[in-house]
């Protein structure tokens, strides 16, 4: 429980710590009772924390959440990006989104079917439906690297599920929350890493 608690106080500088740690809890909290497949995972964020602490103490901050203040987006508007995404949870149909940067309005958009993603029932919920939306959107938005290349970048998601909305702000899925939502929110989190992007999202 220390352990956890002390990685869980690191996890607030970094881009995808709070994700990793999930599962990690609920081997404190489950103790033996604890199913196979949630002991797997905590031994993969176990590793991922290793790795993360290795990378540290090499001086390797990259997994690090960018601070970007006020004065500094005032004054870089370009680096903002706004993302608007909506979803139908029902088997035969999907999710979409525009995308462009905030002072230049719409640059681009993705819309996709369940079907094509191999989903073919309804989602499990809207939360799912909407972050599987924002996933499939950032992926094809993040295809073409940025002008800014390497710097630190905002997105701000206009999304109409709060749960999602608490998922990418908090970096991480409620207590009784399904596996599949953790593991897409999992997948968000490594793509703003990659792109270097702290998401912002608005309900």
């Amino acid at each position: 429980h220390s352990l956890v608690s002390r990685l869980q106080w690191k996890s607030m500088v970094l881009l995808r710590g709070a994700s990793e740690l999930s599962y990690l809890w609920k081997l404190i909290n489950f103790q033996l009772t604890t199913s196979p497949p949630a002991v797997s995972r905590a031994l993969e964020e176990l590793k991922w924390w290793i790795g993360t602490l290795e990378r540290w103490e090499r001086e390797d901050v990259t997994p690090n959440r960018p601070l970007l203040g006020a004065s500094h987006l005032q004054d870089h508007a370009e680096a903002v990006t706004v993302m608007a995404c909506d979803a139908s949870g029902a088997a035969r149909e999907g999710a979409g989104g525009l995308y462009g940067p905030m002072l230049e309005g719409v640059r681009g958009w993705y819309a996709f079917t369940w079907e094509s993603l191999g989903i073919m029932e309804d989602a499990q919920s809207s939360a799912l439906a909407e972050l599987l939306g924002v996933e499939q959107v950032l992926r094809h938005m993040t295809k073409t690297p940025a002008p800014l290349g390497r710097a630190h970048r905002v997105l701000v998601c206009a999304l109409d599920a709060s749960a999602a909305c608490y998922s990418i702000n908090k970096g991480r899925v409620r207590g009784k929350a399904p596996p599949e939502l953790h593991a897409v929110v999992k997948r968000i989190l490594e793509l703003l890493q990659e792109a270097h992007m702290v998401a912002l999202a608005l309900w």
